[in-house]
């Protein structure tokens, strides 16, 4: 017979398994999708431009020489791209731009999976998440990182589909009262494009007001 704790622990171990077959398994699409993508050469496309600024570039992220004169010296005189930035010198590990841009995006639609798999977590209590609770957001994690628009935009791919991606974890763990963790998912939507948006800070705000903290870090929308 099963002591209490077993069920539990079986529950815990199929989400966790479910979660990271799901998680990896959107990011390895995306980033095979992706070297397809460069395949059929788009280098004239954002993807060129994108690619060529965060690959052993610094923390500058500069642009394409011949787009300085029109565009500025860098890619933040039109964009956010806090986090690429950062963690441009994880570049120096990748022989390829492209090879190191595949795994950004890769990284980032993996998002598409991930925040509503926890969404769905956050509709039940901890006794009421059980596996087969589990395989429901499995499958609804799949079929929405699966979708036609997710599908669609990976195309033309850009570091901004982070943002709903970012906004749809960040509402998932403030559910699952997980806040700390909530605020480090909104500030990476705030740094991954032009308009991050007052729609997410607004959100976010109100959010953080009923949990009882305060209105957390600030997300200024660019003209």
């Amino acid at each position: 017979m099963l002591s209490g704790e077993t069920p539990r622990k079986i529950n815990l171990a199929v989400w966790t398994l479910l979660g990271l077959i799901g998680t990896a398994a959107t990011f390895l699409f995306a980033y095979r999708f992706m070297l397809q993508h460069y395949v059929t050469g788009p280098y004239l496309w954002d993807s060129g431009w994108f690619s060529w600024a965060i690959f052993r570039n610094g923390f500058v992220l500069p642009n394409l020489p011949h787009f300085q004169g029109g565009y500025g010296q860098s890619l933040f005189t039109q964009h956010v791209y806090g986090l690429v930035s950062v963690a441009s010198p994880l570049s120096h590990l990748f022989s390829t731009h492209y090879h190191y841009f595949s795994t950004v995006i890769g990284a980032t639609y993996a998002l598409m999976f991930l925040g509503p798999f926890l969404a769905v977590r956050a509709q039940r209590p901890v006794s009421g998440a059980t596996w087969r609770w589990a395989l429901v957001a499995f499958g609804v994690g799949l079929v929405f990182a699966g979708s036609g628009q997710v599908l669609a935009s990976l195309g033309y791919p850009h570091f901004e589909v982070a943002i709903p991606g970012c906004f749809m974890l960040f509402l998932a763990l403030h559910f699952l009262q997980w806040h700390r963790l909530k605020w480090l998912a909104l500030v990476r939507g705030c740094s991954s494009g032009k308009t991050p948006g007052s729609t997410t800070w607004a959100t976010a705000s109100s959010s953080g007001s009923t949990s009882g903290g305060g209105p957390g870090p600030r997300c200024r929308e660019r003209p």
